[in-house]
């Protein structure tokens, strides 16, 4: 995120011209945020909160110029939302949002209370309306290509592991166990003959989850709730 472009469109978005105005604009304390603006910082979760609560406007034209202004509200990416663990541990979080463990792929397979503080890279913030009950979810990311175009390489998907009814996932985008790590597929379900079926969306990837049996139970891990990286 480029602090100044970002500082330029919220000046023009206001019809101001100095950039002191800008802590009244955001409706937070002037003295610490202009100190952030000269580090080139500006804490993603306050211009969220200005955007979604105070303007309705696209994050993402905010933060990245991209886009119209007064279009649809789109999920913001990745690299503009994930924050390190020093951050969300030593700032205080604005009450409308709340983060969610970013980790890494084989540790998402286990339950989120059993996380490791070793495997957290970071947490991705999100308006808290999004999810009641952050204990529920972790964030990962997609790795390779079968899920493409929905799901690109590198993009974030948030996982909630309280959702595994076989009959809510149905054709929904299911994080699954695979390989000792965690997989991304749409599931399919033939009850009939109790197989769940993991499908890439990318017809050319020849990477398919069967499960059976006692493998239905242990192979789901949740549903994939929302994802970053690109404009749903």
């Amino acid at each position: 995120m480029n602090v100044a472009e970002v500082i330029e469109r919220l000046l023009i978005l206001e019809g101001l011209s100095d950039k002191k105005d800008i802590p009244r604009v955001l409706d937070v304390e002037p003295g610490t945020l202009l100190k952030q603006i000269q580090r080139g910082q500006i804490p993603i979760e306050i211009l969220a909160d200005y955007a979604i609560n105070k303007r309705n406007i696209s994050i993402n034209w905010l933060l990245t110029g991209k886009g119209n202004p007064h279009g649809a509200v789109e999920i913001v990416s990745p690299e503009l939302h994930v924050i390190d663990k020093k951050h969300v541990l030593t700032t205080r979080m604005h009450d409308d949002y709340v983060p969610i463990p970013l980790i890494a792929d084989s540790a998402a397979a286990g339950p989120p209370r059993l996380i490791n503080e070793r495997d957290i890279e970071g947490y991705v913030v999100i308006y808290n309306a999004w999810c009641r009950n952050t204990d529920d979810f972790t964030a990962i990311r997609v790795r390779g290509n079968s899920m493409q175009p929905t799901l690109p390489d590198g993009c974030i998907v948030a996982i909630n592991h309280a959702k595994r009814d076989l009959s809510d996932l149905m054709k929904k985008m299911t994080a699954f166990r695979y390989h000792g790590g965690v997989t991304i597929k749409r599931l399919y379900y033939d009850k009939d003959k109790g197989i769940v079926v993991g499908k890439p969306d990318n017809p050319d990837s020849p990477e398919i989850v069967t499960l059976t049996g006692d493998e239905i139970a242990t192979g789901i891990i949740g549903k994939v709730e929302w994802w970053w990286g690109r404009e749903r």
